[in-house]
């Protein structure tokens, strides 16, 4: 039997929704975006997305999404509004509502749609080379779908060996996600490795959340090898027939 317990508090409302800018601002934007996040107060999440190809590819705007903890409508400005001095607003939605309201169902691509995703980490100091080759993919016919989140304030303060998440001091998470029929995907695959390449030296991990494959490499890049070796050992004890195998498996032995 495995068991989950729950503990539910209670929470003010929130500020939710998204500050969107042109898509001929995104470098700045999201330089912007990630120098501020810095010293933003830890009540604002943030996440950076663009290239949507349902919203024109190149010509999509970069959205910020964005929540803020609370619902003092003076501590929520002070903290949003250097994310609108960004650059030139086109759209703006961020309002006031309940927390559940913020909650949505998880996509279902249709019959037919693959999606096929990507991520890893930066640390800051490649932020600035890492953002600059996003913001030239992202600028380019082809691009696939990108999303940067950012992390670091509370999740930095628990220490690496304290959970399976070993990838506590980087300072943005990002994915790539390619969407259509499978021969779409796979006409993308060159272009996306060739993407991949150009980011390979600036950038390390990956969240298993967010990894359409589950290769030994993909394993090795979610959990670093001291990680590994203390979730083998839990696996030797708890599950040494390996059963838990559909997974970005974590072998026994």
């Amino acid at each position: 039997m495995t068991a989950f317990e729950f503990a539910a508090h209670p929470t003010t409302d929130v500020f939710y929704g998204k500050i969107a800018f042109p898509a001929s601002e995104a470098a700045a934007v999201l330089q912007g975006w990630a120098d501020y996040l810095r010293t933003a107060p830890e009540e604002l999440t943030s996440i950076a997305s663009f290239a949507n190809p349902f919203a024109g590819g190149p010509e999509a705007p970069v959205e910020i999404h964005l929540a803020f903890d609370g619902d003092d409508t003076e501590l929520a400005t002070k903290a949003i509004d250097p994310i609108r001095r960004l650059g030139t607003v086109i759209d703006d939605d961020v309002a006031l509502k309940p927390y559940a309201d913020t909650l949505v169902d998880g996509v279902t691509p249709p019959p037919g749609i693959r999606l096929v995703t990507r991520s890893a980490f930066v640390d800051r100091e490649s932020v600035p080379e890492v953002l600059q080759i996003l913001a030239e993919v992202g600028a380019s016919e082809g691009s696939p779908f990108i999303a940067v989140r950012s992390v670091g304030g509370a999740v930095a303060r628990v220490p690496d060996d304290a959970t399976a998440y070993a990838h506590r001091r980087a300072e943005l998470m990002f994915v790539t996600t390619t969407a259509g029929p499978a021969p779409v995907v796979e006409a993308a695959g060159p272009a996306l490795a060739a993407i991949w390449a150009r980011l390979a030296p600036h950038v390390n991990g990956a969240y298993a959340n967010f990894l359409a494959s589950a290769t030994e490499e993909d394993v090795a890049a979610i959990y670093p090898a001291q990680t590994y070796e203390r979730l083998a050992a839990v696996k030797r004890q708890y599950d040494p027939g390996n059963l838990f195998a559909l997974n970005h498996n974590v072998r026994p032995q």
